[in-house]
């Protein structure tokens, strides 16, 4: 039988946004046993005051999140609470010393407006727009976590696992869980030929050097004469079928009107080849639309109606590319395009928890006070943030990539990208990454 924790609260300006928060928890992989509630009618197993003083528990109440939408970003702060030699961070806008999670059956800061702003994403649905990127939304140097360092810990999974446990909850490690998925962007390097007089030029032109140019030659005739295959055609051990993963996705472009799109069509035998290898490796598919669709609805529903056509089936799974999103125009497009999951919330640049958690969860609705009727999984490691992050830092890629995975082995779950173009054999990150999918990946996640 659940427990059942009621939440006594004032009359607050925004209390849908409480009952969300009260909903994730409810929902949370790592819940297994307590239910949370406002309905004063139900019969609690224990009563949690929120900004009052009448139950067995206590939370402050920050009133900022649940209120506001006009705040200060760089004026909050990630304070460090101590529990049973865990480390727990608040979103708050006074800097404090560290001090105990919880003293006295009192938690020492609002916990459900923390969790709130990073599953919402807050801070980027009301970011000004001169402090927004490429990719549509705030600029990753700006984001709460990575000013903080903290993106590389499920933050929000780690506070619901403790909040439990500070109930009362009896909670073992619980083993991470894993997806794969792939962006097929590019299919081809060299082929048709035109590609391949296209790179020899842009070697000669951005001054590659002789040796690149020698592969690149060295290659394309390894090719031509059947001991090799196309630089981009990695999908023969790209495509993976352990038992580990719970979900494998292959998401396709279908169209597009710029620079970034249109490296390949639909009606590509090679695609044809590929589709059907997924098939048998158990994937599923999803869109990844061109880079403009996402905020132009018509645009979208034409390349998702290819999409479905060419694979004769519905398309329900989307990740935007290059992560491009507008917080009012994309998630409209998937509330009218039957999008069920979307797989777009994570870094460009960085290996880590963008939403703090890596669960699949219903994001939030701000113009309409509820929750989206899509699910959202959190994008958690994609190998081009890797590579990206390994240029930033100075550390070896193949490291990186396994302390990574190392400090996440519990209690979280991890959604893995991986594009086939950046396997390259001939650039020395491609040939990292294949001995790292081929060699240790499975290793490590076990």
């Amino acid at each position: 039988m659940k427990k059942i924790f009621i939440i006594y609260s004032p009359q607050q300006p925004n209390l849908k946004r409480l009952s969300y928060v009260l909903d994730f928890l409810n929902r949370h992989p790592l819940n297994k046993n307590c239910f949370f509630s406002r309905d004063p009618l139900t019969d609690p197993t224990i009563r949690i005051a929120y900004g009052t003083s009448d139950g067995d528990y206590l939370i402050k109440a920050q009133g900022l999140f649940f209120s506001k939408q006009t705040i200060d970003f760089s004026e909050l702060y990630a304070n460090a609470f101590r529990f049973e030699g865990q480390i727990l961070y608040s979103v708050e806008k006074e800097k404090r010393t560290e001090q105990a999670f919880i003293r006295d059956r009192n938690f020492s800061f609002d916990i459900f407006e923390t969790i709130f702003f990073h599953i919402s994403r807050f801070e980027e649905v009301f970011a000004e727009p001169k402090n927004n990127s490429q990719a549509g939304w705030l600029k990753e140097d700006l984001h709460f976590l990575i000013r903080n360092g903290l993106e590389q810990q499920p933050i929000v999974d780690q506070l619901v696992k403790v909040f439990l446990k500070s109930l009362g909850e009896s909670l073992a490690p619980r083993s991470t869980s894993y997806d794969l998925s792939h962006d097929v962007d590019i299919l081809t390097r060299f082929r048709p030929f035109s590609k391949f007089l296209k790179s020899v030029a842009a070697t000669v032109v951005y001054r590659r050097g002789l040796d690149q140019l020698r592969r690149n030659i060295k290659y394309f005739g390894a090719m031509q004469s059947g001991k090799k295959k196309d630089p981009y055609d990695t999908f023969r051990y790209l495509l993976r079928n352990e038992p580990v993963w719970q979900d494998k996705v292959l998401y396709l472009m279908a169209g597009g009107n710029t620079k970034y799109d249109n490296k390949y069509q639909l009606r590509d035998k090679g695609l044809d080849i590929i589709i059907d290898l997924a098939k048998k490796k158990g994937y599923r598919f999803g869109l990844h639309p061109s880079y403009n669709a996402g905020f132009e609805p018509k645009r979208y529903q034409s390349e998702k109606q290819a999409l479905e056509e060419k694979l004769k089936q519905p398309i329900v799974l989307n990740r935007q590319h290059w992560l491009r999103f507008d917080w009012q125009i994309t998630t409209e497009i998937f509330s009218t395009q039957n999008i069920k999951r979307d797989a777009t919330m994570g870094y460009n640049r960085y290996l880590g928890f963008r939403c703090g958690t890596g669960f699949a969860y219903y994001m939030y609705d701000f113009k309409n006070e509820k929750a989206f009727s899509w699910l959202e999984q959190p994008m958690a490691f994609m190998e081009s943030s890797a590579i990206h992050q390994a240029k930033i830092s100075g550390k070896p890629l193949a490291t990186l990539m396994k302390d990574f995975l190392e400090k996440n082995k519990y209690d979280t779950h991890i959604s893995f990208n991986f594009h086939n173009s950046n396997f390259d054999p001939l650039l020395p990150t491609g040939r990292l990454l294949e001995d790292f999918y081929k060699n240790d990946l499975i290793d490590i996640i076990g």
